[in-house]
């Protein structure tokens, strides 16, 4: 229910502007340097991240890329004591 609200909040804010018909990438940019928007800015990037974020889950996941996987293991010694970190 939250992204209907955080959609519902960009086209409302952005109704009857030149940023009415834009997509949530270009709210984003377009409004970013306007104090007068951050309320609109600030919905449409919610909006946009949370669609990152369920567009990449998956059902069928697949293995890490090698350079993932050295790049957390460079943060918390080894990717097992990452998930051990995640999982607790």
């Amino acid at each position: 229910m939250r992204m209907v609200e955080l959609i519902n909040n960009v086209n409302r804010l952005s109704e009857g502007t030149e940023l009415e018909s834009k997509t949530l990438m270009n709210v984003i940019t377009d409004s970013a340097l306007d104090p007068n928007k951050i309320p609109l800015t600030n919905n449409a990037s919610q909006a946009w991240n949370m669609d990152f974020f369920l567009q990449s889950l998956t059902d069928d996941p697949r293995p890490l890329r090698d350079d993932v996987r050295r790049t957390i293991a460079e943060h918390f010694g080894s990717f097992e004591r990452f998930q051990e970190t995640f999982t607790q």
